[in-house]
C-alpha cells in the first residue's frame, strides 16, 4: 500500500518540478525521482510490515526504522535541490543500492 503512495505522491512531487523549473528537469526527475519514491515506500512499508508481525518488543524496533525513511526522503530532497552534481552522482548510487536491496527483500 505504501508502494502505491509514494508513487503518487513522486507523481504529484514531479508534476510540481517540472511546473516550476520546466520541462529541462522532467528527464532527471523520470530516472531519480520515480525509483527513489519506489525504493523509500518499499523499505517503508517492509518495516511497517515487519512491525505488524512481531510481538510487543520488536514492533517500536521496526516501526522506527519505517519512520527513519521519510527523513531520508526529506534528506535526499535536499540535496537533490542543492543541485551540486558530485552529491547527484552519489544520490544516484545510494539510490540504486537501495533499489538492489530491495529488490533481495522481495
Amino acid at each position: 500500500m505504501l508502494f502505491f503512495v509514494s508513487l503518487g505522491f513522486a507523481t504529484i512531487e514531479n508534476i510540481g518540478y517540472v511546473i516550476n523549473r520546466g520541462s529541462q528537469v522532467a528527464l532527471t526527475r523520470a530516472i531519480d525521482g520515480s525509483p527513489s519514491a519506489c525504493v523509500f515506500g518499499a523499505t517503508m512499508g517492509y518495516y511497517f510490515g515487519r512491525a505488524n508481525l512481531e510481538a510487543h518488543t520488536g514492533k517500536k524496533r521496526f516501526v522506527s526504522l519505517a519512520l527513519f525513511w521519510p527523513v531520508i526522503r526529506m534528506v535526499y530532497t535536499i540535496l537533490y535541490c542543492c543541485r551540486r552534481s558530485c552529491l547527484i552522482l552519489l544520490l544516484f548510487i545510494h539510490i540504486y543500492y537501495l533499489w538492489i536491496r530491495v529488490l533481495k527483500q522481495i
